[in-house]
């Protein structure tokens, strides 16, 4: 990371996961509006960790909406199903967002809402997951 920050100079180059990055400073201090994880992998449990990241309480939270995207492939050595490991990110990230005062809306769910075509989108595509889910501010 300092060879391509010292050669473009730039400031967003880091070289860490991304649970570890999103608690460092200069990306601790991003209110980010959407995340992607990729989990090529295959496995849930790093995903879930870059989840827990974003909460951190170090984290701002000054967002009303937060998109949250991930991707898991069948190269797990577990064997668990996708769907099975997808639900797990899925209850990590219901957990963490009820626990910051949002809502979690699965983009696929409302197809007219969220997708600009407003046609149901495949998640599934051969041995690779993607799913997309929508967090709150709840207001009440």
């Amino acid at each position: 990371s300092d060879i391509l920050k010292n050669q473009h100079g730039l400031l967003n180059v880091v070289t860490a996961d991304a649970q570890t990055a999103l608690r460092t400073p200069p990306f601790s201090k991003i209110p980010f509006l959407a995340y992607y994880f990729d989990g090529c992998g295959g496995q849930s449990g790093p995903i879930i960790s870059m989840v827990e990241a974003i909460f951190d309480s170090q984290r701002p939270k000054v967002h009303k909406k937060i998109a949250i995207g991930f991707t898991l492939t069948g190269a797990d050595p577990s064997g668990r199903s996708l769907f099975d490991r997808e639900q797990d990110v899925l209850r990590s990230v219901f957990r963490a967002a009820r626990g910051n005062g949002y809502n979690m809306v699965h983009v696929g769910d409302d197809p007219t809402r969220f997708l600009r075509h407003g046609r149901e989108s495949r998640k599934l595509h051969e041995e690779i997951l993607s799913t997309w889910v929508m967090l709150e501010q709840n207001t009440r």
